[in-house]
This record gives C-alpha cells, sequence and structure tokens, in this order.
C-alpha cells in the first residue's frame, strides 16, 4: 500500500504541474510522496527545465544552482543564508552581514545608515565608525556653512584656532586683505624675537616700524631715537638714521662733527641733541659748508650745557638747548 501511495502520489504530482500549466520534457525527474496525514501531495524535486510558469504555493528548496534568465518576483522578501543577506518584505530594505559590491554608479534618494563606518578607495575618504571622524587625502569642499566646535588644527601646529577661546596662532605669515577689526588689547612680538613690525602706508612701505634688534621705533623713514654717550675727544655723525640723536660727550675738550650724510639720512626735520658731561669744551661743526644758524660752528663751554639741532636739508638751526 506505501508503495502504491508514492506512485500514485508522482502521477497526481505530475498532473498538478501539468495543471499549473508547466510541460515536463522527456527527461524529466520528479520526486514526490503522498502526505497521507494530510491528505496531500509534497513534491519533494523536480529536475528539469520548465517551458513556462511555475507557481510555488510553498517552500522551493533548491540545493543545486538556479539560473534565472528573466526578473524575479519575490513578493514575500528574500533571504540567502538569513541573515546574511535578506530584503525584507514590503519595506524592501537590504541587510548583509558581508561586504556590498557595487561596481557601477550608486544613487542614495534617502538617508544613508552606515553603522561600522565609511570606506572609499581604500583610505582616500573614510567615516570611522563610532567616532565619525572624516579623512580625505584630497580636497574637502565645503559649499554651506562649516561649524566647527572644537577648534581647527592645519598642519599640526602651523594653523590653530583654540576650542572655546577662538584663539589663533600661526608659524607663518598672516595675510588679510581687507580691514581688520582690533577691539580688546593687541600684543606684538610678546615672546622679545629679534622680530621687527612693520606698517606700510599708502607710498611709504616703512610708514611705522619697530626695530626689535636695535629697540628702537621709526615712524616714516626717521627712526625716533637713538642714545649715544661716548668719550671721543673727536667724533662725527654720520647717516644714523635716527630722527632724534642724544649725545652725551665725557672727558675732555672735543670736538662733534655734523656730516654732511646726515642731511639726507635721517634727512630734513631730524633732531639732534648734544649734550656735555664734563667742564671742558665741546666745538660742535660741519663737515662741509653748511652752517649752524649762519655759523661755521657751536661751542658748548660749560658743565653739562645742551643745544638741540634740526636741519632744512641744506644747514643746521638751533631749536633749544640749556646753557650756563
Amino acid at each position: 500500500m506505501r508503495r502504491m501511495g508514492v506512485v500514485t502520489g508522482i502521477l497526481i504530482g505530475i498532473l498538478v504541474i501539468v495543471a499549473m500549466g508547466a510541460t515536463l520534457s522527456d527527461n524529466a525527474i520528479l520526486n514526490a510522496i503522498f502526505d497521507s496525514t494530510n491528505s496531500a501531495i509534497k513534491i519533494i524535486n523536480v529536475q528539469d527545465t520548465f517551458s513556462s510558469n511555475v507557481d510555488v504555493g510553498g517552500t522551493l528548496a533548491v540545493t543545486g544552482t538556479t539560473t534565472l534568465t528573466g526578473a524575479a518576483a519575490a513578493n514575500g522578501g528574500f533571504s540567502v543564508d538569513s541573515p546574511a543577506f535578506t530584503v525584507a518584505n514590503t519595506s524592501g530594505n537590504v541587510s548583509t552581514t558581508g561586504t556590498l559590491a557595487v561596481t557601477s554608479t550608486t544613487t542614495l534618494t534617502g538617508a544613508l545608515t552606515a553603522n561600522g563606518g565609511i570606506t572609499a578607495d581604500a583610505g582616500a575618504f573614510s567615516v570611522a565608525d563610532t567616532s565619525g571622524n572624516i579623512t580625505t587625502t584630497g580636497t574637502l569642499t565645503v559649499g554651506g556653512t562649516a561649524a566647527l566646535n572644537n577648534g581647527i588644527t592645519v598642519d599640526t601646529s602651523a594653523f590653530t584656532v583654540a576650542n572655546t577661546s577662538g584663539n589663533v596662532a600661526t608659524t607663518g605669515t598672516l595675510t588679510v586683505a581687507s580691514t581688520s577689526s582690533l577691539k580688546g588689547a593687541t600684543v606684538i612680538n610678546e615672546d622679545s624675537a629679534d622680530a621687527d613690525t612693520r606698517i606700510e602706508s599708502n607710498d611709504v612701505s616703512d610708514a611705522f616700524v619697530v626695530d626689535a634688534g636695535a629697540n628702537f621705533v621709526q615712524i616714516g623713514t626717521w627712526p625716533v631715537f637713538e642714545y649715544v654717550k661716548t668719550t671721543d675727544q673727536s667724533y662725527s655723525l654720520s647717516s644714523s638714521g635716527r630722527a632724534a640723536n642724544y649725545i652725551q660727550t665725557v672727558g675732555g675738550e672735543a670736538s662733534f662733527h655734523l656730516m654732511t650724510a646726515l642731511l639726507t639720512s635721517p634727512g630734513a626735520g631730524a633732531v639732534i641733541t648734544i649734550k656735555t658731561g664734563g667742564t671742558n669744551n665741546v666745538v660742535i661743526d660741519t663737515e662741509g659748508a653748511e652752517t649752524i644758524d649762519g655759523a661755521a660752528n657751536y661751542t658748548l663751554d660749560a658743565s653739562y650745557e645742551a643745544v638741540t639741532l634740526t636741519n632744512d636739508g641744506s644747514n643746521w638751526f638751533i631749536l633749544g638747548g640749556y646753557l650756563e
């Protein structure tokens, strides 16, 4: 009776497949049994190439290779080695526990959730897992506003914007092409480096200069001040580059020579103060035909006398001084 049931099941299975619209070839092998409990035919497998559509109401188990040359409609979802790869029913969500390799263009019109991080071209662009840190070996272009709430660091410390305070530090040159507004205190060269500070005007490259090495301030082409103390019996002041010079002579009678070069550097308007440091005379004269208040020389003949001179580019004039 069991053998008869099996044979009957096979015959009925063939009739079922034929009734479904499928045609079996002459070499088709169909394995089926009769489920006496449910009074139903259970097709174990079919080895054949179908010439028409086949509908399977239950589970279709395929142990070998399946070749689909047309569209596959999986209306109840799709699962491969679950949960290795699944396509969810209704939503169509795709999930894979392995690598999803796409060799062509991928268009994402909705949100992208990548909980394991993102890597493009083996490190050319990456978004780290957990931290979300972004690394790129190319150019990162941001077309909108960038909010950087933890500060900025470029080349380790070449350029930094500190977190919270927003303090900017650079080891290079900071070029500002437009207006700069400094509303708080400004400290330049706080570390006392031998680095000059220079401000240009429209026509003068050295409109304002702080010479860190020489410790003087220059306004325009005239540095502001220089102090010289000399014990020389004959002292010549030439192109010193200072707009104001204070020379104190110490010792015996001395000659102080105003060189012609002073008329051009620092030039007209420069101020020179000469003071004696003792009881001996100091005779002030010029190198060439220049005069001092119309005279060839001027003498300081008492202790601690002083005279202040200026020039018009041609001759010297007394502005004032201290005389006994």
